[in-house]
Order: structure tokens, then sequence, then C-alpha cells
């Protein structure tokens, strides 16, 4: 089942996905060769300062694109966050999803999901239901999207606590608050996308395509002149220590199935930057589609 999904993978071509090159594999794990992204996560920009809208903008477009592209296809990622979406260059901020190895394949009537998988932090509510009649569907993408718009407008997550157990619960009533200064320096349009995404009825939840149509997405969002000056730099704050302990306290759940997915970028990056030097191995090296 798994190199049937990744062979599906192998066929996405869309400028804001990393592209998988081939495989190997092996009883118990496949290793992955993908597309070098030379200047790391976007997490890495996230955690250095606060984005303008603008520059937030122009990121979810290319995110929710890349979203749409997938859910076309019948792809649910699953485990959408900013460690998962890396940037070729931070001065143009393009961006490239990556980490599929979550990702499902939708039969063709949208069948919902039941395992329990992909990073607390960015699961939906439905992810942690306990019950044992839990499903949930693509929807899952779009909340872990509102989650990292969130956090990109303000500077911290939507759900924090000093317990994993404190998080999850949150997590599940759906329960955050726009109410620190800095939100103050927000636009309504843009405070009006983050609800619309953070809406724990999946079918009231917005879709990728109302997504991309939403007035913030097209022509950015208004705030007003003396609210405009926004800070650039983190503060240290009790927002700050909320971050640092959100973070020691987020873990992952098992992935959704018993043969691994091993990404083989850290081992092979520095000689396999390019789809030409990939394809310049030697045969049966490596499992080609």
């Amino acid at each position: 089942m798994i190199k049937s999904e990744i062979q599906i993978l192998n066929g996405l071509a869309h400028e804001n996905l990393i592209k998988i090159f081939e495989y190997y594999d092996e009883p118990d794990k496949i290793y992955l060769v993908i597309e070098y992204v030379e200047d790391g996560e976007f997490f890495d920009l996230f955690k250095s300062r606060l984005l303008s809208e603008e520059e937030i903008r122009y990121i979810f477009v290319q995110l929710f694109s890349a979203i749409k592209y997938l859910h076309d296809r019948k792809i649910v990622h699953r485990d959408l966050k900013p460690e998962n979406i890396l940037m070729p260059s931070k001065k143009g901020l393009r961006i490239k999803v990556s980490d599929f190895g979550l990702s499902k394949l939708l039969n063709i009537d949208y069948s919902t999901m039941q395992t329990k998988c992909g990073t607390v932090a960015y699961a939906a509510p439905e992810v942690l239901e306990t019950s044992k009649k839990r499903s949930y569907n693509k929807a899952v993408d779009m909340w872990s999207a509102g989650v990292i718009l969130y956090a990109c407008l303000c500077g911290h997550h939507p759900f924090v606590g000093d317990r994993l157990s404190d998080i999850i619960e949150k997590i599940q009533a759906g329960k955050y608050s726009m109410d620190s200064q800095r939100w103050d320096r927000v636009s309504s349009q843009a405070k009006e996308l983050v609800r619309s995404l953070l809406t724990k009825e999946t079918h009231m939840r917005m879709t990728v395509e109302q997504a991309l149509d939403h007035p913030f997405i097209k022509y950015g969002g208004y705030i007003p002149s003396s609210l405009y000056n926004k800070p650039q730099e983190f503060k240290q704050s009790d927002e700050k220590s909320n971050e640092d302990l959100f973070f020691s306290c987020v873990s992952q759940f098992s992935t959704c199935d018993n043969r691994s997915f091993i990404t083989a970028s850290e081992t092979i990056r520095s000689y396999l930057s390019t789809e030409n030097e990939v394809s310049s191995l030697s045969e049966g090296s490596l499992g080609s589609f």
C-alpha cells in the first residue's frame, strides 16, 4: 500500500510541492530521494520575526494552491506545519510543501480516515477524538493551515498549555483567543480567515477553494495607518514564554503504518540537488517509477 502511495506522490507536479525523485526499498524501510531545498524550513523564518500581512498573504496563496492541487487529486497531507514548509529562498518567500510521510489517498467517494496521526499542535479536533467512531477527511489540512496562519499573524500558537493534555483539550474544544495586543495590529480580513479555518465543525470549516477566494488572500487586509508599524522582532514576554513551553511539550503520534518513511535528504543532499544528478545514478541502486 505504501509503495503505491509513493508512486502516486511521485506523479505530482506543482511548483509549491517538493518533488520526489526516487525511492530505495528495504524490508522494513522506504528511503525517499527528494528535491533539495537550500534555505531550509519556513519554521526558522517564523521563529525569527513577525511577518507583514502582505508577506503572509503571499505565502498562503502558495500554500492554499498546493493544498488545492493535492485535494483535487484526493490526497490529504495530514501533517501540515511550519517545519514541513520549505523555502528555496527566504528573500523571495517562495515555499514548497514537504514530508508526505503521512499523506493519504482518499477513495473516489472521499471516504473518511480513522488513523490518529500527525503533529498534535496542528492536528484538527476530529483527529484527536478518542472515540472509536472517530473519522475525518480533507478538512484536517485546512485546520492545520489555520493554526499556521494564526501563529504567523500574532507570533504565538492558538493552543498553549502547561501540559500536553491541556493543549489537546483546548484543540478539541476549539478554544482559542484573539485578545492579545498583537491582534490589535491584525486586519479584520485576516482575523475572519483564521476564524473560518479554525472552525471545529468540519462541515462549516472553510474549504481550500473558499480560502483562495477569500478577500484577504485575493486582495490583502486593511490595517489603519495608526496601527501599521508592526514590530518585526519577537519580544521577551509572557507570550514568548508560552511559545517556548508549547514547543517543549508538543509530541507526535506514531505514523500510520508499520513501515517507516525515512527522508534520505540528510544523507545524500550534498550529492543530489537536481533531477539530472539523481537520474545519473546507476540503474538498480534506487527504485524508480
